[in-house]
C-alpha cells in the first residue's frame, strides 16, 4: 500500500498486489514536493513505512528525471539497506548502500537498459566497500539497477533494485548526497556519524521519537557529520532519521534503528576497544598496535585491500595488543580496519591509514629502512554528557604529541583553555550550563608547534527535577585496575 497526499492536499491510497516491486504514480503536479509512505501487510497487520520524497520535474521527452526506488524482497530487517542511485555526470551514476560490517564477503551490482534487449552488466565490489560508480552511460536512457550480496559461505541475499533515468541537460553538476549512517549506543545515548560522498550540505536535521512517542529534532552544522543524542531510555528501541538541507530543499532521511543497552551495572567492564595506531613502517610491512582499556575480547581480525585490490583478513586471539603485516609493496597506501569479537557481537572498526617507505636503489641492502611517523590527529567524539559535563575522547592514528590542547567557549563567551598530557587519550569537562551547545576544538602539540585543530559539537542534557531540587553530595565510586605489567 502506498499512501500520499495529491495536489489539494486530500489523502490518496494506493494498493498492489504482494508480487508487485514498482508503480507508476501519475497525475502528479510539476515542481511540488511529494512524501509517499510505502507500508507492506502481513495478514491485517502492516510494517514500515519506508518513506520517500519527490519533486515531479515538468513533462519533457528529453529532460526527465524519474528515480523509483523499490521494495527489497526480504524482511524489514534485511541487512541490505539504504539502496541509493545518483547521477554526477550525465553519463556517470553512484550506487550506494548499506549493510553490517563484515556480514558479505562480496557485492554485485548488474545494470541494463531494459530497451536495448543487452545483457546485463555485472560488477564485483570488496565486502568492505558501499559504493560504486557505473561509468560511459548513455544520457536520456532509463537503467535498471539491482544489487546482491553473497556471504562468506555463497549463499547470497535478496536483491534490492532501482530505476533511473539519467538527465540529458548535461549540467554535470555533482549533487550533495550523504551515506553510511552509523551510531554507537549506550545505555542512555547515542552517537551518530555520517560520511557526505559529494556536494555540500548548509545543515542536517535528526528526528526521532522519544520514549514517550513524542517527536524530538536535533539540527547540527552542515560542516559536522557527527552528533550525540543525550537523555535516552535505557533498552528502548529507535528509529533515527537523518535529513542533509542544502539550497533549503531537504534531502533523505537515511535511517537506522537500534535499541539501547540495558540499565549497566558500573561493577561491570564494557569491552572497549580504542587506539589503532600504526607504529613502525618499511617499505613491505607495517606494525599496527591497539588498546583494549576496559573488559576483553575473544579475538580480533584485521582486514585490508592488498595492491591487487583483494580482500584480506588477518585473525588474533583476544590476548593480542599488536600485529606485523607482511609482503605488502613499497610506496602504496593502505587502509587498516580492526575489529574485536566477543561472543556474538562485533565491535568496531576501527581505521588506521598507511603507506609504505619506497626502495632507494643506493641503499639495496636496507629495503627495509624504518621511516619516522609524523602525528596525527584521528576521531574526536562524545564518550558521555550529563547536564553539566562532557566526557570527550579521541585517537592519535600515527606518532605521538607532548600533550594536547582543547579550547572551547563557557556560557558568557569567554573562551577556555583545557591542556592534556600527551598519554592522555580523554578527559571530562566540568562547570557546563544545561541546555546548551558547545563547540570543542582539540589541537595536538609537538614542542612549541601546534597541529591544526579537530571539532566535535555536543548540547549538554537538560536539568531533571531532582537535580533541581536536591543538591548532589559528592561521593567515590569504583576504583579498579586496568592493566597490570611486571613494574606498573
Amino acid at each position: 500500500v502506498i499512501q500520499y497526499k495529491d495536489g489539494e492536499g486530500k489523502p490518496k491510497l494506493l494498493k498492489m498486489d504482494k508480487n508487485s516491486r514498482e508503480a507508476t504514480i501519475s497525475n502528479l503536479v510539476p515542481f511540488r514536493k511529494y512524501k509517499f509512505n510505502l507500508y507492506v501487510l502481513l495478514g491485517r497487520k502492516p510494517f514500515g513505512p519506508v518513506s520517500l520524497e519527490v519533486v515531479p520535474a515538468p513533462s519533457s521527452p528529453t529532460n526527465d528525471k524519474i528515480q523509483t526506488i523499490a521494495v527489497p524482497t526480504s524482511t524489514p530487517e534485511a541487512p541490505l539497506k539504504n539502496l541509493q542511485v545518483t547521477e554526477i555526470s550525465p553519463n556517470q551514476l553512484r550506487v550506494t548502500w548499506s549493510a553490517p560490517p563484515g556480514f558479505f564477503h562480496k557485492f554485485y551490482v548488474y545494470y541494463r537498459d531494459p530497451k536495448s534487449g543487452a545483457p546485463p552488466q555485472k560488477i564485483s565490489i570488496p565486502g568492505t566497500e558501499r559504493s560504486v560508480d557505473l561509468m560511459d552511460l548513455q544520457p536520456g536512457t532509463e537503467y535498471e539497477v539491482e544489487l546482491h550480496g553473497e556471504r562468506p559461505g555463497g549463499t547470497y541475499s535478496a536483491p534490492f533494485s532501482t530505476k533511473i533515468i539519467i538527465d540529458s541537460s548535461g549540467t554535470g553538476k555533482i549533487p550533495a548526497t550523504f551515506k553510511d549512517i552509523s551510531a554507537t549506543v549506550t545505555s542512555n545515548s547515542a552517537h551518530l556519524s555520517w560520511t557526505v560522498s559529494s556536494g555540500e550540505f548548509d545543515s542536517f536535521l535528526i528526528q526521532y521519537k522519544d520514549a514517550e512517542g513524542k517527536l524530538q529534532e536535533l539540527l547540527t552544522e552542515g560542516d559536522s557529520h557527527e552528533i550525540t543524542i543525550p537523555n535516552l531510555a535505557a533498552s528502548h528501541r529507535y528509529t533515527i532519521d537523518l535529513y542533509g538541507i542544502s539550497n533549503q530543499e531537504r534531502l533523505g532521511p537515511a535511517s537506522i534503528t537500534f535499541v539501547t543497552g540495558p540499565q549497566e551495572d558500573v561493577s561491570v567492564h564494557k569491552s572497549v576497544l580504542r587506539d589503532l595506531v600504526v607504529s613502525e613502517v618499511t617499505s613491505n610491512s607495517a606494525r599496527l598496535t591497539w588498546r583494549v582499556p576496559s573488559g576483553r575480547f575473544d579475538s580480533f581480525f584485521l582486514q585490508y585491500r592488498d595492491s591487487e585490490g583483494s580482500d584480506q583478513t588477518l585473525r588474533m586471539d583476544g590476548d593480542s595488543r599488536e600485529i606485523i603485516i607482511p609482503n605488502l609493496v613499497p610506496s602504496q597506501r593502505y587502509r587498516f580496519n580492526l575489529y574485536g569479537v566477543l561472543g556474538t557481537q562485533t565491535l568496531g572498526p576501527l581505521f588506521a591509514d598507511a603507506v609504505t617507505a619506497a626502495v632507494q636503489e643506493p641503499k639495496k641492502e636496507k629495503p627495509d629502512e624504518t621511516i619516522v611517523i609524523k602525528p596525527s590527529l584521528g576521531e574526536f567524539s562524545v564518550l558521555d554528557v550529563t547536564s553539566d559535563t562532557i566526557h570527550l575522547y579521541w585517537t592519535v592514528p600515527t606518532g605521538s604529541y607532548d600533550s594536547f590542547l582543547i579550547q572551547y567557549k563557557d556560557a558568557d563567551g569567554q573562551p577556555q583553555a583545557l591542556p592534556v598530557e600527551g598519554d592522555s587519550r580523554e578527559v571530562t569537562v566540568n562547570n557546563l550550563v544545561p541546555s546548551r551547545r558547545y563547540k570543542f576544538n582539540l589541537y595536538g602539540v609537538s614542542g612549541r608547534k601546534r597541529s591544526s585543530p579537530i571539532s566535535t559539537f555536543v548540547t549538554t542534557a537538560r536539568l531533571t527535577d531532582s537535580e533541581e531540587q536536591f543538591p548532589v553530595q559528592p561521593s567515590l565510586g569504583e576504583f579498579s585496575v586496568l592493566d597490570v605489567r611486571s613494574d606498573s
